[in-house]
């Protein structure tokens, strides 16, 4: 499983409080899951892709120069990474 979160959910942004609580969360539940999928063959890690050219940031950071930031497909490649049956580590958070 892999789960994704965001730099936001280590600090306190101003009035970001509700994604920046639903990413705390949500890395405590993978971080959670991961400990009780241990020993099996269930891996939970967590990504934290960083800047990435999409909408969303986009919609955030109007000011902000899109062709600046990674593109999706090239964070994907992240994600690749971490579903191939190579990747064995659990309970990581990957920045990305």
């Amino acid at each position: 499983m892999i789960f994704v979160t965001s730099s936001v959910a280590q600090t306190a942004k101003a009035y970001w409080a509700p994604y920046s609580v639903s990413k705390a969360a949500l890395e405590t539940l993978a971080k959670t899951y991961a400990n009780e999928t241990s020993d099996s063959a269930i891996k939970v890690n967590i990504i934290d892709p960083g800047p990435t050219a999409t909408r969303m940031r986009a919609e955030a950071y109007p000011g902000e120069d899109q062709a600046t930031l990674r593109t999706p497909e090239e964070v994907a490649e992240v994600f690749v990474e971490l579903a191939l049956p190579s990747f064995t580590e659990t309970g990581r958070l990957i920045e990305a």
